[in-house]
């Protein structure tokens, strides 16, 4: 069943319904194996040869042509067929019960991934019958086949999926529907209502008479798929189907048996909701309804319908009311059938809210629990508007929700939000609505409810308003997103139905788009497998150029890249075939592109690519013409091309996502790799002809580069250049001018010889501040003024509190908009101020130093070192008082003083430890609120903690490429000397900075047993491939007992083994030795790379590691030891040059990291847990530490006391 809209053109109305597709098809492919001998098809037979034979005539090989059935008496067998395709119908008979299946030998050939599959056209067996009947069990077939079956494919299509693909039915669209017989129809509701009289309407599931005398129930008329009576109306309608729906926000509290229970629900409801873009604020026919219960007694609201201005909400300019109706309830199973009741009434075509699917069976559930299973379905019955009388047993799951919610339209806000949000660090409205519409929300927490409600003059002038004006969030929200509009395009795109639009995933679509396109074609479709998930090199990534950059930089980027490098080098399964590698899967396209029904994939993005380019064409004249009469109209239809625009552009560039993402049914590791492997050599090609055009790239990443042009815009001025004034417009023209010729230049270059591929100027950065990979702050071009955008620096982290966001943010504005000199005054005269600042903020200001992170997965799966992180200490705290916890929570915390925490366990009745580190002196916002709310933040925060590990970090990191900015100038003001310790946060250790940058990527002890199980110290995190060692958290012992003391590694920890053995010192020292030796050769062996990405002497970045790290023979690069200079010598390279895979610099960083590593008063265990312990396995290491010192004496790499030396001399 699907949900549909019905149009009377007669009656001029809309009538919402449930279109339920009866009697359809199963299908599947069957490939009969060699010895049935009824395959007798060339070996050498292709598409055009069978196109040949049949007289059809292709004059080119792009041309289209359409797919028929084609079998030629020759290919086949006849009589061995009939025989064994009735042997083969009576076992799928007894196997499904079906008694009419029907079995036709069609030509069909496979091109995926499995290798086993033969991928020439071959003798396929399509299997038919109705899905009434159950699936095909494939074992049972196959036993019963008795080895006469090779493969089986396709019986995991759905059958409507596959009847919605063959009939290339658009979901969201009209169909006309003419010549219908109504007399039959009026028949048939006659017959209809003389048989409901004679029974008993209270056995009913429907048994409200209120139900039956609106006549929202009607009788469908029958129609079937191949009566043409049945047409689709044009996709460019400007009249979109009428639509209600309801937004629904649901507020909780911990009841006194700590269960999170809901206490009052805001609900919208809009009478209209077109599909159309149009929006002119919350209509006259919108209406909340605030259904709320009695909280300890209080009974704060009453039963009325009141307005509310809508400048009251602070949301709307114009003088409008917006109407609400309360109701109070008692209980909280009444809250819940009010509810129901409410939507019955209503009866929305679409469900707002966020994580409706958890909110509504929660809520099915505490009634089921609370009534009879009858009532219970009674009480459920005017909602769902599915037959559910039949069922006695429910689990409150994915299918029951489906049956729930079955003829309309469940809209999770979280999943829209993450999906098609510019910005989702976090998904609450308070964020959101910020983020979208630029308006500050106020989200007053639920547990201050208790003491709203004692004041009807609170509740009525100030939660009542603030209810409203989150609720009207909420909508405008899902309006900013385009809920209904981007995704009905996006269904109408890729045939798949509207409210599998919102359900599932960018893969699913892809998937179902491509299902199209391939079954119009003579391809056996794949089946989903279970193959552990092959990983491959991703985009290029060129290494930045860190520092303040005053020349101006333009960031060249290629057009859709991936969708382009399908169509430029024709990329498809139909052409690289699995069995290919990385450097010769080109070798093939050439001549297997030259086949018929080839290049899928290539003709599915052009024809996505055609249909944006029309409508941005579209959309460029309506832009012209913005200013005459008609500039409203304009302005709509404007809007509603941009949405179509964008729904194709994210459809063509999930393409790439969906071939690589093994659970598709189109997964294929080979496809997906080479896209990326063709990107990387465009970029690189990119960087190539830039340099040789004269210019230096300072960064690059998959599919743009950031170019240093050397212009100069030394007229920087915030009061010129910030708003769009006559003297910044004209400077700006100028540069813009300069630029866009300089990337002219440069693409004709680049894209020289490419039939799609070009690159265009995405952005002018007329100053940078560059730090690391994907972060920089740049002040951009944005047409006649200049504006500042970060990216991926501290200050957007969600993580980092409000004060430490503002403080960085305020240093970037002081850096970008000043030279060089003031910028540095004004930046230390900043940091003296804020020192003075903070103990002034006052009590109502507490949420500055709030931090927020979210929990990524189920908190059972928190465990080891990410155990006692200090969002997830928060969250156990929060899910042991009945506070759901999902993926996706974002908690809200603070860190008190450790003194402030010990009173705060006392008061809430809570053991106090006698140490407490930072994550334990964590709370929650609620707690906060209610224990801390009136007080300063000095007098509770531990401010040290926020100093040292909320704002000096941050700006560390923004002022390190600043010659003049230094480290003691950002402490100094603090009063915090320049070599402290950076102290836990988010339980990280408190290892000097300048330790863990020195060390960072340094391969770990490896201690092989005599059992043969291997110990790597420090431990590394699991989900790395290669053992890199874990300098961002302390080992084992000191996470579950000494963590408070702050030292990294406990010397215990490698002590313990993975098996029952103990440890042995020399077994350590020939472990050790054996991974020197390797390290030597490495480094002594020369190993180079070429850094062209086409040259013979390129070697992977897989490789490159591997052979820093001991997983490759060096044999195999014995091809890559020759070192001629920074030139590469090879005859086909262009600008490329040879660098050493293990240099000096990465030997010597190496030997240094063993050498502290087993120095028992490095900076490692500079923090141990008693001077005995230290005592006690200093013996231990010593053997090593003397290895080490001997080996890097012996390196000629030994560190020198130079001053020693020279003292010496002298003596």
């Amino acid at each position: 069943k699907e949900f549909a809209g019905g149009y009377n053109c007669r009656q001029n109305k809309v009538q919402t319904c449930c279109v339920q597709f009866d009697d359809l098809e199963r299908q599947f492919y069957i490939l009969p194996s060699q010895q049935t001998k009824i395959d007798r098809i060339p070996s050498d037979l292709t598409w055009n040869k069978i196109l040949e034979q049949s007289g059809e005539i292709v004059t080119h090989q792009d041309q289209e042509v359409a797919f028929k059935d084609r079998l030629n008496e020759s290919y086949i067998d006849v009589k061995i067929f009939q025989e064994f395709a009735a042997v083969l119908k009576n076992a799928i008979q007894q196997i499904t019960k079906c008694p009419d299946v029907k079995i036709d030998a069609v030509v069909r050939q496979y091109c995926f991934n499995d290798t086993q599959i033969p991928r020439e056209p071959r003798i396929w067996l399509k299997v038919r019958y109705s899905s009434k009947y159950i699936n095909i069990d494939k074992q049972q077939l196959l036993l019963k086949a008795q080895g006469t079956i090779e493969h089986i494919l396709g019986d995991t299509i759905r059958p409507i999926d596959l009847f919605i693909a063959e009939n290339q039915i658009k979901c969201c669209s009209w169909v006309q529907i003419s010549d219908l017989n109504l007399q039959s129809y009026v028949e048939r509701q006659k017959l209809f209502q003389q048989k409901l009289s004679q029974v008993d309407k209270s056995q009913l599931l429907f048994s409200n008479d209120s139900f039956w005398q609106n006549d929202q129930f009607k009788v469908f008329h029958s129609f079937h798929s191949t009566n043409k009576s049945i047409k689709p109306l044009s996709q460019n309608m400007q009249q979109a189907p009428p639509l209600s729906c309801c937004f629904i926000n649901i507020k909780k509290l911990l009841d006194q048996n700590q269960k999170e229970t809901p206490i009052l629900i805001l609900v919208t409801y809009f009478q209209k909701e077109q599909t159309s873009v149009k929006n002119d604020g919350f209509e006259a026919n919108s209406k909340t309804f605030l259904i709320s219960r009695e909280l300890d007694r209080l009974n704060p609201f009453s039963d009325e319908e009141f307005s509310l201005l809508l400048k009251q909400v602070g949301f709307e300019t114009q003088n409008g009311k917006h109407p609400v109706q309360v109701f109070q309830l008692k209980r909280e199973t009444e809250l819940i059938f009010k509810l129901f009741q409410l939507l019955k009434e209503l009866n929305p075509d679409l469900i707002v809210c966020q994580d409706i699917q958890n909110q509504l069976l929660q809520m099915c559930k505490t009634i089921y629990e609370a009534l009879p299973v009858q009532q219970f379905k009674q009480q459920i019955s005017g909602f769902s508007r599915q037959n559910l009388s039949h069922m006695n047993n429910f689990s409150f799951d994915q299918k029951f929700f489906s049956l729930l919610m079955n003829g309309r339209i469940a809209v999770d806000l979280e999943k829209l939000i993450q999906e098609f949000s510019p910005d989702v660090k976090q998904l609450g409205l308070d964020y959101q609505i910020n983020v979208l519409e630029d308006v500050e929300l106020q989200i007053t927490p639920t547990s201050q409810y208790f003491d709203i409600y004692r004041q009807q003059d609170q509740v009525k002038n100030v939660l009542q308003p603030q209810l409203i004006r989150e609720q009207l969030a909420l909508c405008k929200i899902a309006h900013a997103l385009n809920f209904l509009q981007l995704p009905s395009k996006i269904s109408q795109l890729t045939y798949f139905p509207l409210q599998n639009i919102y359900q599932l995933g960018r893969a699913k679509r892809v998937e179902n788009l491509l299902l199209t396109q391939f079954v119009q074609l003579p391809y056996v479709l794949p089946d989903y497998v279970q193959t552990d998930q092959e990983t491959f090199e991703g985009g290029y990534v060129i290494d930045p150029v860190p520092g303040l950059h005053d020349s101006v930089i333009i960031v060249l980027d290629f057009n859709s890249l991936y969708p382009s490098l399908i169509r430029e080098y024709d990329i498809c399964f139909t052409t690289v075939p699995p069995t290919v590698s990385e450097d010769n899967y080109l070798e093939f396209v050439p001549a297997l592109s030259q086949n018929l029904f080839s290049k899928v994939l290539p003709r599915v993005i052009g024809e996505l690519v055609q249909q944006r380019q029309q409508v941005k064409r579209r959309i460029k004249e309506l832009n012209v013409k913005q200013k005459t009469d008609f500039q409203e109209a304009n302005s709509q239809q404007l809007q509603e091309l941009d949405i179509q625009q964008l729904a194709i552009k994210l459809c063509a560039n999930s393409m790439y996502g969906s071939l690589g993402y093994q659970k598709s049914r189109f997964f294929c590791p080979k496809v997906a790799a080479s896209i990326p492997n063709r990107g990387r050599a465009e970029l690189n090609n990119a960087v190539t002809q830039t340099k040789l055009a004269g210019y230096d790239v300072v960064y690059g990443d998959t599919d743009s580069i950031m170019i240093n042009t050397k212009l100069k815009f030394d007229q920087l001025k915030l009061e010129t250049h910030s708003t769009e004034t006559a003297a910044g417009r004209s400077d700006i023209e100028q540069i813009t001018k300069k630029c866009q010729k300089i990337a002219s230049e440069l693409n004709k270059k680049i894209s020289d010889g490419k039939r799609f591929l070009e690159m265009g100027l995405d952005y002018i950065f007329v100053k940078q501040l560059l730090l690391t990979k994907k972060k920089y702050a740049a002040m951009k071009i944005q047409g006649n003024f200049i504006k500042l955008e970060v990216r991926g620096l501290d200050m957007v982290r969600r993580d980092w509190c409000e004060i430490s966001r503002l403080a960085s943010k305020k240093v970037v504005e002081l850096l970008m908009w000043n030279n060089a000199s003031e910028g540095i005054e004004k930046v230390v005269q900043y940091v003296e101020w804020l020192n003075s600042y903070l103990p002034q903020i006052e009590a109502n200001k507490f949420k500055v130093f709030m931090m927020t992170k979210s929990i990524s997965k189920p908190l059972k799966q928190y465990t080891g070192q990410s155990e006692d992180l200090a969002h997830v200490f928060v969250a156990r705290q929060l899910e042991a008082r009945g506070k759901t916890i999902r993926p996706g929570f974002v908690v809200e915390y603070f860190v008190l003083s450790e003194t402030v925490m010990k009173q705060f366990l006392t008061q809430t009745n809570q053991q106090v430890p006698d140490q407490l580190p930072v994550q334990k002196r964590c709370i929650g916002v609620d707690d906060y609120v209610k224990y801390f709310r009136g007080q300063k933040p000095i007098d509770v925060l531990d401010m040290k903690f926020y100093i040292q590990s909320q704002i000096i970090p941050p700006l560390e990191r923004l002022c390190a490429p600043i010659p003049g900015l230094t480290k003691q100038s950002l402490c100094a003001p603090f009063g915090i000397h320049v070599e402290f310790t950076q102290q836990e946060t988010q339980q990280k250790t408190l290892l000097n900075e300048n330790i863990r940058e020195q060390y960072d990527g340094c391969a770990c002890f490896l201690y092989k047993c005599q059992c043969g199980k291997i110990k790597f110290w420090p431990e590394y995190p699991e989900q790395n491939q290669i053992p890199i060692a874990n300098l961002d958290d302390p080992s084992c012992a000191f996470r579950k007992e000494q963590s408070k003391r702050g030292s990294l590694l406990a010397v215990a920890d490698l002590l313990k083994l993975p098996c029952d053995h103990n440890f042995s010192m020399q077994t350590a020292v020939n472990c050790l030795f054996k991974q020197l030796q390797f390290y030597e050769k490495c480094y002594f062996s020369n190993v180079t790379s070429c850094t062209h990405l086409q040259c013979k002497n390129y070697l992977p970045l897989e490789q490159r590691i591997q052979a820093t790290r001991g997983n490759i023979s060096l044999e195999q690069l014995k091809s890559n030891s020759v070192y001629f200079g920074d030139v590469c010598q090879s005859e086909v390279c262009v600008a490329g040059e040879r660098k050493q895979v293990y240099e000096r610099e990465m030997y010597l960083k190496q030997l240094l990291f063993f050498q502290d590593l087993f120095n028992i008063n490095s900076a490692f265990y500079k923090i141990e847990s008693s001077p005995d312990l230290i005592a006690t396995h200093e013996d231990d290491l010593d053997a090593l530490r003397m290895m080490m010192d001997g080996w890097l004496k012996r390196s000629g790499m030994a560190k020198v006391n130079v001053c020693g030396v020279i003292e010496k001399w002298f003596k």
